[in-house]
């Protein structure tokens, strides 16, 4: 009798589970197959790949392959996840040129220019990170800390301030030992001194910032997360309390004051090729929360975070029509959250959802992709009696707008430069790094020969993805898939100055036309001597001097070498004192 006791139990738990499965079950996406922007000082704006258009930059944007960011005044820190982070300056262009889309894949980042810093803090294998540049590549291989200054005049400068570095030129590949620098151009690798070639300027003091919180956070970790999402676990206790809930353990209760606040409602939908509607957090502390664990409620504790380790662009069911959109927060049985009069239903497995339900979200079609401070949310009584809808896990399948409010910055057009340059930034020149090889200062000696087969030389850059400085006009702007160019900083340069030129010999041009037609309208005048007298400056200049007269010597000495006028004696006034202009030529009355 308990034997067949047992068997029921047993298969009444699979068929509960089977029909409310916990979210681990679920399927999900590589967690690290999207860079996030963790840390925005200033501005920037990022050109998405697949032609998506022009977004600007915000905390907790999801970066794909072949986007762009481009840095104009500020600081920007993008995450990959394990504490692995690109810290880049103002004026810095990074290309993510490639993301893993597995375990075994490879991160690797394009810098076009400027400056920046990168912290691994952990790597499954060697290589796993690279940065290349016009210059040359360089592979990570181990964890460590590495800053690189990318020039389009001066090369490029890499420093293993902590960390070896491998460096791949057009014939050799060094290796940096931690404090060691080298300088790149066009394929060819300096050996320098870092103690010469390094200086510490503001960025570096950021840095140094962000590493003293990066140890701090990680000594006061109480545990409440898993191991795979643990990182995140300081920025969330700083931001709401850990309280233990029955029967999922510790769950995090965020600290908010807007009132009915629900998740799933501080942001915006963006699209991605891959994914589709993803959710981009107004929130400092929403990555992790949307992206990861599901959602409850509970009278007196309010809304809470289950965490569990399975990513995802967001954890919602949808409702669509031709004219609204919902979404709404999925339990840890990966059910629609229900909360009516206090009561929530976390088990909801009715076919129709209710409208009243204070979990959902809804907004009109064509504000899908606007964020909460623009949007309206569109009431249940504005839907004339509609009490129920049918929700479903399906995304809607309209595709988004691309953005047309923003352009790409002066970084990359061509008809401007910024106001200051790499150079201008304190970046070491060839010449300081040439005299610290002079002096022969430590300098990486671990030669090692080059394989083009596990990296992307110099020398094979016509079959590479990665653009070369000898082909300066081919600058990738967003990956394979893209038909257009980067500039370099020289081109940039000659381009503005060409376009200065030009435009002043239009302005020259019209002046000219002006004075000729006001000329042509006016008709011949003749100039008595005691209106204005003629002074010859060469064959194509005159000057009037209305007040004084020349003498007759000077007048006829200077008439008589005169060949691009003709002056004659006018009749009833004194020969040596009266000259009549040719009516050929424009009045030029200020010289």
């Amino acid at each position: 009798m308990k034997k067949i006791n047992y068997l029921s139990l047993i298969a009444a738990a699979l068929l509960f589970f089977s029909l409310f499965p916990p979210a681990q079950a679920q399927d999900s996406y590589y967690p690290y197959s999207y860079a996030r922007i963790s840390y925005l000082r200033g501005e920037a704006i990022v050109e998405r790949a697949s032609d998506l258009g022009v977004e600007s930059a915000e905390v907790n944007f999801a970066l794909s392959n072949g986007d762009k960011i481009l840095i104009e005044n500020g600081l920007v820190e993008l995450s990959f996840g394990r504490n692995n982070f690109l810290r880049l300056d103002c004026y810095s262009v990074l290309e993510l040129a490639r993301l893993p889309e597995n375990q075994n894949g490879e991160f690797s980042l394009y810098l076009h220019q400027g400056r920046a810093y990168l912290r691994i803090s952990y790597l499954e294998q060697d290589k796993q990170f690279s940065v290349h540049t016009g210059d040359a590549s360089f592979y990570v291989l181990e964890n460590g800390l590495y800053r690189f200054e990318a020039d389009g005049e001066e090369g490029t400068l890499a420093i293993a301030l902590n960390g070896s570095l491998e460096t791949a030129g057009q014939a050799q590949s060094l290796i940096l030992q931690p404090g060691e620098s080298i300088l790149a151009y066009e394929g060819e690798l300096e050996p320098g001194a870092s103690d010469l070639a390094y200086q510490w300027d503001e960025l570096a003091s950021w840095n140094q910032e962000r590493d003293r919180l990066l140890e701090m956070a990680a000594s006061s970790g109480s545990g409440y997360l898993p191991r795979e999402i643990r990182e995140y676990e300081p920025e969330l206790s700083s931001y709401g309390r850990w309280v233990y809930e029955r029967p999922y353990g510790y769950v995090w209760v965020p600290a908010v004051t807007v009132i009915d606040w629900r998740p799933y409602l501080i942001g915006r939908w963006t699209w991605y090729p891959r994914i589709g509607w993803t959710w981009i957090s107004a929130e400092p502390w929403g990555w992790a929360v949307y992206h990861y664990g599901r959602w409850h409620w509970r009278l007196g504790l309010g809304w809470y975070w289950i965490p569990t380790v399975r990513w995802g662009p967001a954890w919602v069911h949808w409702y669509y029509d031709a004219n609204y959109v919902a979404w709404c927060p999925l339990s840890y049985y990966n059910r629609p959250v229900v909360v009516i009069n206090n009561y929530v239903y976390e088990r909801y497995n009715e076919a129709y959802y209710p409208i009243n339900s204070r979990a959902l979200v809804m907004v009109k079609r064509n504000q899908l992709q606007l964020p909460d401070s623009v949007r309206a949310a569109v009431r249940p009584s504005e839907l004339r009696g509609v009490e129920k809808i049918r929700l479903q896990e399906r995304q809607p399948s309209r595709q988004p707008v691309a953005s047309a409010s923003l352009r790409p910055s002066s970084l990359s057009s061509t008809g401007k430069t910024p106001d200051k340059t790499v150079r201008e930034l304190r970046s070491v020149s060839r010449t300081e790094l040439k005299s610290a090889v002079k002096a022969n200062v430590r300098q990486p000696s671990s030669p090692v020969p080059a394989q083009p087969q596990r990296k992307t030389t110099i020398s094979n850059r016509q079959s590479s993805s990665f653009p070369s400085r000898t082909n300066s006009e081919q600058r990738v702007i967003r990956g394979k898939d893209s038909q257009g160019y980067y500039p370099s900083s020289a081109q940039a340069v000659r381009k503005v100055r060409a376009t200065e030129v030009l435009r002043e010999k239009i302005e020259v041009r019209s002046a000219n036309q002006d004075r000729t037609t006001t000329s042509s309208l006016r008709g011949p005048e003749t100039r008595s001597s005691s209106q204005s007298q003629v002074k010859t400056i060469n064959n194509n200049r005159r000057a009037y001097s209305p007040e004084k007269s020349l003498p007759a010597d000077r007048l006829k000495s200077t008439t008589s070498t005169t060949t691009s006028s003709s002056i004659r004696s006018s009749p009833g006034s004194p020969k040596a004192n009266t000259v009549q202009r040719q009516t050929v030529r424009p009045v030029n009355k200020k010289g």
